[in-house]
């Protein structure tokens, strides 16, 4: 089966290691797989939602949602590749934040933390 989305999920995957200064054999450790196997996922097209699954969570880095952003916009990975994916979880709440790629002032910085802490506190008076 092709890979209509043109995301070579291999090559995402690589090229995230790499901008995380991460060595191959540490990341291959990470998700309890050889070098070469580490190798042979870089050079794939498409790849198990299981591994990628196992991968995203090492890389902290949502690799599912460049795959939503081509459903829903119909563009290939360069819509993907603009942006940075932040995401986490604390106390049961989780979060996915895509911001355009570039430096981030502090202020920026402390906007976005005090969006997130204000959505955060909304959500839990919500539940009560």
């Amino acid at each position: 089966m092709s890979n209509p989305s043109k995301i070579i999920i291999g090559e995402r995957i690589k090229s995230i290691v790499e901008e995380r200064g991460m060595k191959i054999s540490h990341f291959a450790k990470m998700i309890n797989r050889t070098r070469q196997n580490v190798h042979n996922i870089f050079g794939r097209h498409t790849i198990d939602t299981e591994l990628l699954m196992e991968i995203s969570r090492c890389l902290n880095h949502d690799f599912f949602s460049e795959y939503s952003k081509v459903l829903l916009d119909g563009d290939d990975v360069k819509a993907a590749d603009q942006t940075i994916t932040y995401s986490g979880e604390k106390d049961g709440n989780h979060i996915h934040i895509h911001l355009p790629k570039g430096p981030q002032s502090e202020e920026d910085k402390a906007n976005i933390i005090e969006a997130i802490q204000l959505g955060i506190s909304a959500k839990r008076k919500k539940a009560d």
